[in-house]
């Protein structure tokens, strides 16, 4: 297994790879991270608009989602909330604990 230097933060998530692989980690803490999928949208980041009652599909009749804003869901840390707060990786003392909004 042969890692990288290259990595980069975005929000609560750490991106780097792993022969030739992106794998991701808790920006916090470094423990795995798993996405969960927004149960209003289904992980499209996207709802049918209730003010349309048309039987057309169409990207008029869309909305962004209200609960996950249209990220299709979010990042949990697979370690607990204690844990995560608590063990912060040097520098990363700002970076949220990555929950379920």
């Amino acid at each position: 297994m042969v890692m990288t230097d290259k990595s980069r933060v975005e929000g609560v998530v750490e991106f780097f790879e792993v022969d030739d692989r992106e794998e991701v980690q808790c920006a916090r803490c470094g423990s795995s991270i798993d996405f969960e999928d927004c149960p209003d949208c289904g992980g499209d980041g996207w709802i049918e608009s209730p003010d349309d009652d048309s039987w057309a599909w169409m990207e008029d009749n869309l909305e962004r989602c209200g609960l996950c804003a249209g990220s299709g869901g979010w990042w949990n840390c697979m370690s607990s909330a204690d844990y995560c707060k608590a063990n912060p990786m040097p520098g990363r003392e700002h970076i949220r604990f990555p929950a379920a909004a």
